[in-house]
Formats: C-alpha cells, sequence, structure tokens
C-alpha cells in the first residue's frame, strides 16, 4: 500500500518554459512538469511575454507533476526563476504591459549613456556591468517613449517576484534576484537610492527585500484553487535562477564552479569575498544560500546571452521539421574543429565578457565542402568557446576548481563533450538537469527545518556521470579559443557599421 509523503512543489519560471518538481522530505524526485510559452518580437530588439502565459504554464506544469505524486502532500511553494525582466503593475495590481525579458535590447543606446555617466561607479556598486534587458533601463526606456505608461505605474516587479505576489498577493523579493535591476547596492543587499535617482524611480515601486530562502506569505485562496492545493501553505522565495542553480548542483565553496545551459549561459564560481571585476567583464552577485546555511556568500557570474538560442537558430534553419536530437546528432559526423568552420555565437548581442548589445553573429571559413554537420559541429564548438572565453577570464581571481558541474535545460549530450574538450576538464552532470528547480526545493526544504534532506542532498557525491576531456581535441581546442578571441576583435567593428546601415 503506498503511503503518503511530505513534500515540497518547486516552481522555477525560466525563459522558454516553466518547470516544476516535487521532492519529497527523503530526497527522492517524485514528479516533473514543463510548459512552454512563446516571447514575442513586436519589433527588432524587443522581447516580450504576456504574464498570463506565465500562470497559465504554472498551473499545467503544477498539474503534471502532481500526476506523478498524486499521494505527495505538499508542505510548501518555493519559486524561483529568470531574472532582470520588468513587469509593471497599476494601482490595481494589474499588468500594464507584457513583461519586458531579460534578452530584450530596446534599452542599447541608453546603455550608452548610462555607461558615460555612471560606468566609474557601477561595478563596485551593482556588482558588474549594466546591460541591457535589466530593469533600470527597461524603465529609463519606458519613461523616454511611454510617458502616458510610465504615469500608471505603481509597481515594478522582477518575473519570480510576480509570481510570487499572484500565489500570495505579496510583493517581495530577495537580494540574489533584486540584483539584477540594476538598482541594488550589491554589498549591503539594499536598493541604493543614488542609483532610483538617477533612474528618476520612485522606491515605493519596488519589492520589499526578504532574505534569500525566506516566507513571503501563504498561499492565498484564489490562487490555491487554481492549483488544486490547500491554502495556507507557505510560499518560499529561494532567489533569482542563477543563484539558486548554485544550490541545485551543490556547488557553494571556491572549489566549485557551475556552466548553466539555459536560452543563454551562465558560469558560477563561488567566492567568499566582494571584489566586482573592475572592467566590469562579469558580475559579483550575493548568493541565494539561506542566512544560516554554511558557504560563500557570493558567486562571481558570466552571463553570456547565446547558448540554447543559437541551438534553437540552427535547428530552425537547418532542419525545422527535423527533432532536434536529430540535428544536433549531425555534429558526430564533423571533426573537431568542425574542418576550419568557426561560429562567433552573438546572435543577441553579448554580455560576458564583450557587454556589447551589438554584438552579431557569424560564420567564419565557411566553403563549398562544409554541409549541414559542419554547421551544427561550428555552432556547438563556438558556444563551447563562448562559455571557455568566461572562464579563462575569471581564472586569475579563483582557484582552480576541483569539480565544474555542467547542467541545465540546454546541457544536451551533443554538447557535453565537445564542452569537455574545450574547457580541458571533467565535467559532472547532475542527474537532475533543471538545477534550479532543485535548488529551490532544496532551499524549500531548510526553511522547513527538513535537515535530513538538507544535508543528504548536500553531502551525497553521486552527482551523476562524469565527462572527460579529450587531450588531442583540447590541444585543438586551446589554439582554436585564441583564435576565437582574434576574430572577435577583427569583427566587432564591422558588425557594428553593418548595424548602422541596415
Amino acid at each position: 500500500m503506498r503511503t503518503v509523503e511530505e513534500a515540497i512543489l518547486a516552481i522555477d519560471l525560466g525563459t522558454s518554459s516553466v518547470k516544476t518538481l516535487i521532492l519529497s522530505q527523503g530526497g527522492a524526485i517524485l514528479g516533473r512538469g514543463q510548459a512552454s510559452y512563446t516571447t514575442s518580437h513586436p519589433r527588432a530588439g524587443f522581447d516580450e511575454q504576456h504574464v498570463d502565459d506565465w500562470l497559465q504554464g504554472i498551473i499545467s506544469a503544477v498539474a503534471s507533476a502532481r500526476r506523478f505524486a498524486p499521494l505527495a502532500a505538499i508542505e510548501a511553494i518555493a519559486i524561483t526563476g529568470q531574472m532582470h525582466g520588468t513587469v509593471m503593475l497599476d494601482r490595481f495590481g494589474m499588468p500594464l504591459h507584457p513583461a519586458i525579458v531579460w534578452s530584450d535590447r530596446r534599452g542599447a543606446d541608453l546603455l550608452v549613456e548610462a555607461q558615460a555617466r555612471l560606468d566609474s561607479i557601477l561595478p563596485a556598486r551593482i556588482g558588474g556591468p549594466l546591460g541591457t534587458g535589466y530593469m533600470a533601463l527597461s524603465l529609463a526606456w519606458i519613461r523616454l517613449h511611454r510617458p502616458h505608461l510610465w504615469n500608471e505605474i505603481a509597481q515594478v516587479l522582477l518575473p519570480t517576484d510576480f509570481v510570487g505576489f499572484r500565489l500570495t498577493g505579496i510583493v517581495a523579493t530577495d537580494a540574489s534576484n533584486a540584483v539584477s535591476t540594476g538598482l541594488l547596492n550589491a554589498e549591503t543587499g539594499l536598493w541604493d537610492e543614488s542609483l532610483l535617482a538617477e533612474f528618476a524611480i520612485p522606491d515605493d515601486w519596488l519589492s520589499q527585500l526578504v532574505p534569500s530562502g525566506d516566507q513571503i506569505g501563504p498561499l492565498t485562496t484564489e490562487a490555491a484553487e487554481a492549483l488544486d492545493l490547500p491554502a495556507g501553505l507557505p510560499v518560499i522565495h529561494a532567489g533569482g535562477d542563477a543563484p539558486v542553480a548554485a544550490i541545485g548542483g551543490r556547488v557553494y565553496t571556491e572549489a566549485g564552479a557551475m556552466i548553466v545551459m539555459s536560452t543563454g549561459a551562465q558560469v558560477i564560481r563561488p567566492t567568499a569575498r566582494y571584489a566586482p571585476e573592475p572592467e566590469g567583464r562579469w558580475h559579483t552577485w550575493p548568493a541565494a544560500l539561506p542566512e544560516d546555511m554554511p558557504g560563500c556568500r557570493w558567486l562571481n557570474v558570466g552571463a553570456t546571452l547565446n547558448a540554447g538560442r543559437a541551438i534553437d537558430w540552427i535547428h530552425r534553419t537547418l532542419a525545422p521539421g527535423i527533432s532536434l536530437t536529430d540535428v544536433l546528432a549531425l555534429a558526430q559526423s564533423a571533426p573537431a574543429g568542425a574542418d576550419d568552420l568557426l561560429f562567433l555565437p552573438y546572435l543577441a548581442g553579448e554580455r560576458s565578457p564583450l557587454l556589447d548589445p551589438h554584438a552579431r553573429g557569424a560564420f567564419l571559413g565557411l566553403n563549398e565542402r562544409h554541409g549541414p554537420h559542419h554547421l551544427v559541429r561550428a555552432v556547438l564548438e563556438g558556444i563551447a568557446l563562448s562559455v571557455a572565453d568566461v572562464l579563462d577570464r575569471m581564472a586569475p581571481v579563483a582557484i582552480r576548481p576541483d569539480r565544474i558541474v555542467f547542467g541545465g535545460g540546454g546541457a544536451t549530450r551533443d554538447l557535453r563533450q565537445i564542452m569537455a574538450n574545450v574547457i580541458g576538464a571533467p565535467l559532472s552532470i547532475p542527474p537532475a538537469q533543471d538545477s534550479s528547480a532543485l535548488g529551490a526545493a532544496l532551499s524549500g526544504a531548510h526553511a522547513l527545518d527538513w535537515p535530513a534532506l538538507e544535508q543528504d542532498q548536500a553531502g551525497r557525491e553521486d552527482h551523476g556521470a562524469i565527462v572527460s576531456p579529450n587531450g588531442d581535441d583540447h590541444d585543438l581546442y586551446r589554439e582554436r579559443l585564441d583564435l576565437f578571441r582574434d576574430a572577435i576583435a577583427a569583427n566587432l567593428p564591422l558588425m557594428h557599421r553593418l548595424q548602422r546601415h541596415s
């Protein structure tokens, strides 16, 4: 006879889909769910999502997960999700506009102006560079180009915080998520009054700050009915998805590193001290660890914009009628180096380490002998080279990691070996690729004082498969990384000129 198991429901609001996960008090994943939604592009550089799609996706994904675990007694809900984005609400708590998500580039010109004014103080103040898609710049664009909308705003929220608001009626965030607005002092963990003044943003528009992993409120009756869950369940804000992924990958100390693959990619290195990179080539963010959980309190995070995005592009461009698995398998028919074909993956600009919204993608070395298998392999290699570029640049300020976790929904089997060969180090593949959802569940376990689960998950040595590098391929890729960097430097001016004439 099956017994009821106490469990936590985790919700991870990603860029292309929402994922849910049910984790039992005994440490077993009882069920998973996923629901996709689309990003609309009303104009070039505009990336928007409809919050109703998020909410319907959450309802669907929760129901899917619960079908796998009908006897799970949900004791709490833990939330995480995509960072940087902007949801604007009116005084009645209703959305005024589709959510402007992190990949949006409408603020590119305003970014140049903000850098000219603030570049000397921003890395130290916000932990790194300001980027297009940050709430500060999205709101600056709204103020300049949509003044009627600006005048109606009563509240601005990050995507995860909007989910929390709809679940509890309470507007709250934590420092690991709020740092992605460009308005938080990353060192103090408080809203930065001088930056709010600089961007003319009233402080009463912003969410209240709570510690990472804290309960923000009970599940409302309305939300409980929509999710078919008991009203009053505690809702826990785990943090932003990248910092929470480090919890899911059990990367807590300076000896660990994590690469999270999704639409973009994040290279995460825990650090014991707050020391932002002076040139702003990566971020230093508050970790999402609850206050009494041991581990480094900061994360160095290099965020690239073009990982799964580039894979999706080559899939729909080459063979939209064939499965993604079959398209990626073409790469196995091409040798390392793709017969001297190099791909620059900057389809949507780049953050780390270029800080250039005008960077664009390119194939270099293309000739008539190259076929689809070369193109696919070059795309995968270009993604891996861009990640290795960030990891290499972080090396002088960090000890060599003794474990590199490679996870996230975009960590495909075909990319794993290429990534290991490019980096030249073994990659630990976690059994659960949904690291952010798992991290949220573990944060929730800590909030519920489930120490047995927390210790079991934090101390397990079973991290799944190990992918070891091929030494000969690594030697080739080290040379290719130098060529990759030279190609970027040579082509960036041309990319800028092309856009001026488009």
